[in-house]
């Protein structure tokens, strides 16, 4: 840091914004409240992202900040070690990960997929689904972030298809440098022009475990990664819709049937 000046400055912007969204505060937080009042930044030349990482690190005598936890790529500070930015960071992890839900809608894509060829899929998604949110659920301020995301609503339907235990396993991880040949492969064969505009890292973002908390492992699953080209690049006898479903389904591992897939 510049100087200790700037540094108390800029845990004090952190206070600030910690009571103000009443949880743990990233380096995205920072930036789109520095963007709107450009004054409140310090005279700091790094990103944000630096900025919270140096003023983390300790400092006998000086004010610092305390890296709550990580969702993604983003880590979250607080100016303190009070209990209470530890239960807001995970409850403010329940809803991005109930909104990501919500967006995906597991149990309907789920849904489309039963009576159909990939019905094991489908019951493994939902087996999944429940064992992964069954014991979030437990918890009442969760109940209520479900309830304001929506996310209440998959699980009305996950739970009237009763699923049976969660069986799934982690399939065959590969790196991201096959996962993006597949890719590339699949974009340049549907269209010429498509492939120009293509960007790899986003379809890879999509793609990348772990997405659900039932597994650890890192890696592209080539299976999902084939069937989300299909999805989006589609030739005449794939149908997208039921490709997209596949691969968001595919998320919660493989059933015993595709095991060695």
């Amino acid at each position: 840091m510049k100087s200790l000046s700037q540094k108390t400055r800029l845990v004090q912007e952190v206070d600030r914004l910690c009571r103000l969204l009443k949880r743990p505060v990233s380096s995205r937080d920072l930036a789109r409240v520095w963007a709107a009042e450009p004054d409140r930044r310090p005279l700091l030349l790094q990103r944000p992202g630096q900025i919270l990482l140096k003023a983390a690190r300790p400092c006998e005598g000086a004010p610092g900040l305390r890296k709550v936890g990580i969702i993604g790529n983003l880590a979250f500070y607080a100016t303190d070690d009070d209990p209470v930015w530890d239960r807001a960071f995970y409850l403010h992890s329940i809803h991005l990960r109930m909104k990501m839900h919500v967006k995906w809608g597991v149990p309907q894509q789920a849904m489309y997929l039963l009576g159909t060829e990939h019905e094991s899929i489908a019951q493994n998604a939902l087996s999944g689904f429940m064992a992964e949110w069954s014991p979030v659920m437990r918890d009442s301020d969760a109940q209520q972030i479900a309830v304001k995301t929506a996310f209440v609503r998959l699980l009305d339907v996950a739970r009237k298809q009763n699923p049976s235990p969660f069986m799934g396993t982690c399939p065959p991880l590969a790196d991201s440098v096959s996962a993006e040949k597949l890719i590339h492969a699949a974009c340049s064969a549907y269209r010429e022009d498509e492939f120009t505009r293509l960007n790899v890292n986003r379809h890879l973002a999509r793609l990348s475990w772990p997405k659900v908390k039932l597994f650890q492992e890192n890696g592209f699953w080539l299976n999902q990664v084939i069937a989300h080209c299909r999805a989006q690049w589609p030739f005449e006898d794939h149908d997208p819709i039921e490709q997209r479903a596949i691969s968001i389904c595919m998320f919660y591992g493989a059933p015993e049937a595709l095991k060695r897939s």
